[in-house]
């Protein structure tokens, strides 16, 4: 393996594991914040709208917001068995980004961004009916926003997937190559 290949390599799986770290932070505010509000007392009164056809009742508002909770939670679960799966078989996973379709560990790892981040989506879209409750205009502003970015993703996740995959050395990681052997750094040395 040369040394642009090994570079390349590395900067894939960086992308990988910065999207799980991501989707770690989010899961466990998101989980955190739902889970407090699910137990606490929760009064309001309904902002002065006349239309109450598409909304739902304070009640409804609490399973919804423990479905969001229980969807940040399995979030948190998958993005945590990809980050340690990504440590763990950290070779198998450059080889199997070696083609342009993943493969092996390398589809594991598609697979578990993709579910990580539709898990996302789906519990702000959870969260965003809790809310119609309260303000039906913003809750449901919010969940046809989120379902289209739930939709987007699921018809672009594999556009996005094809450009990690052929991202090849860029006009900056070639300048950091040269810079590497102008300074001495051998061909294994990464950083």
């Amino acid at each position: 393996m040369t040394e642009t290949s090994l570079h390349y390599a590395f900067h894939t799986t960086q992308i990988w594991q910065s999207l799980f770290k991501a989707t770690i932070a989010i899961s466990t505010f998101g989980g955190s914040i739902t889970f407090q509000v699910i137990f606490q007392q929760v009064d309001g009164v309904p902002q002065n709208e006349h239309d109450t056809v598409f909304r739902f009742e304070y009640k409804d508002s609490r399973s919804f917001l423990a479905g969001a909770w229980a969807t940040f939670i399995i979030v948190l679960a998958v993005s945590c068995v990809g980050a340690v799966v990504l440590t763990i078989r950290h070779q198998e996973i450059i080889a199997g980004f070696k083609t342009r379709v993943p493969q092996g560990w390398a589809l594991f790892v598609v697979v578990a961004g993709f579910i990580a981040v539709e898990g996302l989506i789906w519990a702000f879209f959870v969260s965003s009916l809790a809310v119609t409750a309260y303000s039906n205009k913003t809750g449901w502003a919010t969940a046809a926003f989120t379902g289209l970015c739930a939709l987007v993703t699921m018809i672009f996740w594999p556009v996005l997937v094809s450009q990690v995959v052929s991202l090849g050395p860029s006009t900056s990681d070639v300048l950091l190559l040269v810079s590497n052997r102008t300074l001495g750094k051998q061909e294994g040395d990464l950083l």
